[in-house]
């Protein structure tokens, strides 16, 4: 996998110091009232105010939480801060926010090491009492009556945490939190739900990793609760709900309530629940879930009951968008997807669901009750609960899949939990992904062009309350509603970038799955004479050459199964390749006015 672990460079972060009345800075680690302390720094600053630890300092201890009630920023320049004893210390680190007067506020923490305590039980009368939550960082309510307040936090590590809720961290309702390139790893909720991160207010995380955190229940990893939330770029690996109980759901992340999220381009790697349903992710109460570009592999759920050793969709509305789910495994039904109750709802678009198990057996999609609606996916099992009606299945245009024999399908296949499936691989970009085989895959060029929109109602008193919606492109080319088939004429997002973050060929339709072959095109006949190489190969030298008739300005080079070994600038007419293996070779150019591709 990846390095999991950021650091911290000076220049990551700018903290304007413009937007503040004043910057002060932390000059020693000592937590007491001596002068340059962080603790006094705080305490001193004015509203608006941002604080800078000197460079020279690498660990903070302090003693007792410390209160942050006003507008603050903090760069923390790559400092370590942690309770006494880390994972037992009964305090968290900050509480922003004032719990009795509910006010607003607004604070950023940027390029920090939050080592947290054990605030399990904190307060005796509720488990889910605040004082119980967040062994990091706790946010308190602001009045509903406010304009929302605010939470950014940058570059900062959680790590060690206890609580009985939100292991590491909780943000609380009329909020808005933005988490970029942020590590949660060994964060632990005791009692409930959300082993790192318990949201209540509105979200966005992009680039971030949740790794070996765990709960009791709901949300090995992340809780998302009533609200909306965006997420972006981010891995979920090895975490777990752990209580063998009726409510233990999602191994990673748990969504429920009215919230509404949407996941694009994140890997969900190895998770596990306990009991109900969902290694990798369930859904409850009326929530919308929507993965977009993601990859769910090697996620187990344990029950011998219920289902979904990738995802569970409880109560809620799922939906998958060029994904792939593949390597899982259940105790007892749907080892990919599961869905359980009359009112859930699950659409598959553009979408692989294969090579998922239920003791050893392939078994990918399981409908208990409720509706099945798509296009163009590619699954290998479905098997509907004996409560499905005419019309609760609705899929179309898939593409034929079969076990005996094979189809061809992913570039490399092994084994995944003591189950034959695909291999995930660092095939180059964000995340690692499963590759398609370059030629004569099945899902090569077998989807639809997919896309989003927003969509603004009102609510009940008359507010505007704006949703994401889907839509696909028929091959007339307008643009479609999944919801309805309505025609949409809104301005849409199309979606152009694989789980890697490589763009796709917008002439081509995409494949399906979460990996994009990398296209082979040729150059148009307007920019380069037809008879002219543009490139050759010695193998003899493994040199390769450019014509130099041809403005090159940079060359990447994948492997078949999509890797790329090779991105440089590129401003001579020959590139020596004697590092790489042997073997075939796409080798794409990229000019001012033109990209061209080969084989090699």
């Amino acid at each position: 996998m990846k390095k999991t672990i950021f650091t911290f460079l000076g220049s990551v972060c700018l903290v304007m110091t413009s937007q503040a009345q004043e910057t002060k800075y932390v000059t020693n680690n000592l937590d007491d009232n001596s002068a340059g302390s962080l603790r006094t720094t705080i305490v001193n600053a004015t509203e608006g105010d941002s604080i800078v630890v000197n460079s020279d300092i690498k660990n903070i201890i302090i003693n007792s939480e410390i209160a942050i009630e006003k507008k603050l920023i903090i760069n923390a320049n790559g400092a370590t801060i942690s309770v006494a004893v880390p994972s037992e210390s009964p305090y968290r680190i900050f509480r922003v926010g004032d719990r009795d007067l509910q006010e607003r506020y607004d604070f950023k923490l940027y390029n920090a090491t939050l080592i947290g305590g054990d605030i399990t039980n904190n307060n005796s009368e509720a488990i889910s009492d605040i004082d119980n939550c967040g062994g990091c960082i706790v946010t308190n309510k602001t009045l509903p009556d406010l304009e929302a307040s605010t939470i950014h936090l940058e570059n900062v590590n959680f790590l060690n945490a206890k609580a009985s809720y939100s292991g590491a961290l909780q943000i609380e309702t009329n909020s808005i939190a933005t988490i970029y390139n942020c590590l949660f790893e060994n964060n632990k909720a005791t009692n409930r739900n959300a082993g790192a991160f318990y949201a209540k207010g509105k979200l966005t995380i992009d680039n971030s990793k949740f790794i070996n955190n765990s709960a009791n229940y709901d949300g090995g990893a992340l809780a998302v609760n009533n609200t909306d939330a965006l997420i972006t770029n981010c891995l979920f690996e090895n975490n777990k709900s752990t209580l063998d109980a009726a409510a233990n759901n999602g191994g990673a992340f748990f969504n429920t309530g009215a919230a509404k999220t949407v996941v694009r381009n994140s890997l969900f790697l190895n998770n596990e629940a306990s009991n109900k349903g969902g290694g990798g992710f369930a859904t409850s109460g009326s929530s919308t879930t929507a993965f977009v570009y993601c990859t769910f592999t090697g996620n187990k759920m344990n029950s011998t009951t219920k289902g979904g050793g990738a995802l569970a969709n409880i109560t809620g509305y799922l939906t998958l968008i060029n994904s792939t789910v593949t390597g899982n495994s259940a105790g007892s039904k749907g080892g990919g997807i599961y869905s359980e109750n009359v009112k859930s709802e699950v659409k598959l678009y553009n979408t692989i669901v294969t090579y998922n198990y239920v003791n050893g057996q392939n078994d990918d999609l399981y409908i208990s009750t409720g509706k099945l609606n798509g296009m163009n996916n590619i699954y290998g099992t479905l098997a509907l609960g004996q409560t499905i009606v005419d019309g609760d299945i609705n899929v179309i245009g898939n593409v034929a899949f079969s076990y005996n024999p094979e189809s061809v399908l992913f570039a490399e296949l092994g084994t995944v939990n003591g189950n034959r499936a695909p291999v995930l691989a660092d095939n180059g970009g964000n995340l690692n992904s499963i590759a398609l085989v370059q030629t004569g895959s099945i899902a090569k060029n077998a989807g639809k062009k997919m896309g989003q929109y927003s969509y603004t109602t009102q609510d009940a008193e008359g507010l505007d309350v704006t949703s994401t919606r889907f839509v696909f492109r028929t091959s007339s080319g307008s643009w479609l509603d999944i919801t309805d088939d309505s025609e949409v004429y809104d301005e849409i997002e199309v979606y152009n970038t694989d789980i890697r973050g490589f763009e796709m060929n917008e002439e081509n339709a995409p494949s399906i799955g979460a990996f994009e072959i990398e296209a082979v095109s040729s150059l148009t006949p307007d920019v380069i004479d037809e008879n002219i190489n543009v490139i050759s190969f010695d193998s003899k030298t493994s040199t390769l050459y450019f014509n130099p008739e041809v403005s090159v300005s940079k060359v990447e080079i994948y492997s078949l199964s999509g890797k790329q070994v090779v991105a440089k600038a590129q401003t001579e007419t020959s590139l020596d390749l004697s590092n790489i293996a042997g073997g075939v070779y796409v080798v794409k150019l990229v000019a001012s006015n033109f990209i061209y591709t080969q084989k090699i």
